[in-house]
């Protein structure tokens, strides 16, 4: 019976225990707070936008003692570096948008022949949009002496030899590839340049509605003006340069007819009549003659006859 009672006292104890644990971590769940709190989203972060690649550069060539090169910039404003013998040698150049500009590296000394090396960076901010590099060979050029040249002339038909008003006179030098401003004849035919030109080999083309054409070549000396001595002329559309005139020769004077002169002419073109004339003549001179010794020897007979007596 004691026995029995305290094998019930031990599970009722175990049963107490049990309970007691599963209340305590009931309790402890409770307890736990809930965060109730909504969480705010992170924006997404935008990428910075890159300068699209594009040609800005075009046609880099030496010019006298630089390289330049044509920039087309049909985008955002950009700046450009040039550089010439070295990158450190460069020089900077702002070139706004819709602008085509030439841009040139700095001068440097160089010889006719030399090997020159260039480079052109094209930046939109910070971004190399475009570049460009090579080498040129300098190619020296003549020296370019000042305008001091002026010309005079006169236009004039090739058949009438009359002046030809309001022809347009154009001049262009050969060796320095310039052509001036057309000028016109005046009046009298007469034209002269009121600006100066280059002291060269000048190439003058004259035109005039109703004629041909006229091209030639005069050269001028520096200074003072230079009047064109012989007249430029001009031929008229399909007509042709008018010849020059040939003397007449002079007629030969013809003898009146019936003089004894135009016997003599007649004589001389028909040599049968002129032969038998002559001989005719000489027999005259030579019958003439002997009757002349005869009379003189018939003179001396009777004198001498008168003598005897």
């Amino acid at each position: 019976m004691a026995a029995t009672l305290i094998c019930g006292l031990i599970i009722a104890c175990s049963l107490s225990a049990v309970t007691a644990g599963s209340a305590v971590a009931a309790d402890n769940a409770t307890a736990t707070p809930v965060n109730n709190s909504t969480i705010t989203p992170t924006p997404a972060t935008t990428p910075t936008p890159v300068p699209a690649q594009r040609q800005v550069f075009f046609d880099a060539r030496w010019d006298t003692d630089h390289v330049s090169v044509q920039v087309n910039n049909n985008g955002p404003a950009i700046t450009v570096e040039a550089s010439i013998g070295s990158l450190s040698n460069k020089i900077t150049t702002q070139v706004e948008t819709g602008f085509n500009v030439k841009v040139l590296t700095q001068a440097i000394n160089a010889k006719n022949g030399d090997i020159i090396r260039y480079w052109f960076k094209a930046y939109e901010g910070s971004t190399l949009i475009d570049s460009m590099e090579g080498s040129v060979q300098v190619e020296a050029k003549p020296t370019v002496p000042p305008e001091t040249a002026k010309v005079s002339g006169i236009v004039k038909d090739s058949v009438t030899k009359e002046p030809i008003v309001g022809a347009k006179v154009v001049f262009k030098s050969t060796n320095y590839s310039k052509e001036y401003d057309p000028i016109y004849t005046s009046e009298s035919g007469r034209f002269s340049t009121p600006y100066p030109m280059y002291p060269d080999k000048l190439e003058v083309t004259i035109d005039k509605s109703g004629y041909d054409e006229l091209i030639t070549n005069v050269y001028v000396l520096p200074g003072g003006t230079q009047d064109i001595t012989e007249p430029l002329y001009l031929n008229k559309i399909g007509g042709q340069a008018s010849p020059t005139p040939s003397p007449t020769p002079s007629p030969t004077p013809s003898p009146t007819p019936g003089s004894p002169m135009d016997a003599w002419v007649n004589l001389l073109y028909n040599p049968t009549v002129c032969i038998s004339t002559l001989a005719l003549t000489l027999g005259a001179i030579v019958s003439a003659t002997a009757i002349y010794e005869w009379m003189l020897r018939q003179r001396e007979r009777r004198k001498k006859e008168g003598e005897k007596k």
